[in-house]
């Protein structure tokens, strides 16, 4: 999100600071645990969070000039070739023709979940500054808690840190609150050009 104002030119006004820093302190009171013990998943995340920020820095850009439907098309078709060729790599490409109904189902349910996830988030994009669509997104990590616990049977959000996931929950939806906060206010208080 900060990479935004050098990337993109959008300003940022001192409640968007205090909101990045309440959604930063979201993350330490719920994260220690987790990025305490650096493995292959905290890589994957850190390259998956770098992958998704550059994708949002150049979307937005796209998004001035090409239709949502279409960068939103391209960005689906490109996934499914990259993952057509993983397959061709790997040697179960002949695993696509073996598929039935309910297997197909469960390919093409959540490719249109996708799909529906993808054109949202890229016309909030284009209509929005990218600061505040990507802090808001953060609000799936609690709803991601919920559904994992709910279909897991295990309380996904108790977190093995000295703090309560209430308080990461409620840092959340305060730096989510101050952003938007900060986005309907009268321009005019930037900090940065």
């Amino acid at each position: 999100a900060l990479l935004a104002t050098p990337f993109l030119g959008e300003r940022l006004n001192r409640l968007h600071l205090v909101a990045v820093a309440v959604l930063i302190g979201s993350l330490a009171v719920q994260g220690p645990a987790v990025l305490a013990t650096p493995g292959v998943g905290v890589g994957l995340v850190l390259a998956a969070t770098v992958l998704w920020a550059a994708e949002t820095i150049v979307v937005r850009r796209i998004l001035s000039d090409v239709p949502v439907l279409l960068v939103a098309t391209a960005r689906m078709a490109g996934g499914a070739v990259i993952m057509v060729v993983a397959l061709v790599a790997t040697g179960r490409v002949s695993m696509l023709f073996q598929l039935n109904g309910l297997q197909l189902a469960w390919v093409v349910g959540p490719g249109l979940i996708l799909l529906a996830y993808v054109l949202v988030w890229y016309r909030a994009l284009q209509g929005s500054p990218a600061l505040v669509v990507t802090g808001l997104l953060a609000l799936g990590a609690p709803v991601t808690a919920v559904l994992a616990s709910a279909a897991a049977s295990y309380a996904a959000v108790a977190l093995p840190t000295r703090f309560s996931p209430d308080l990461a929950t409620l840092l959340l939806v305060a730096g989510c609150a101050i952003l938007l906060l900060a986005t309907v206010r009268r321009p005019g208080h930037e900090l940065v050009a």
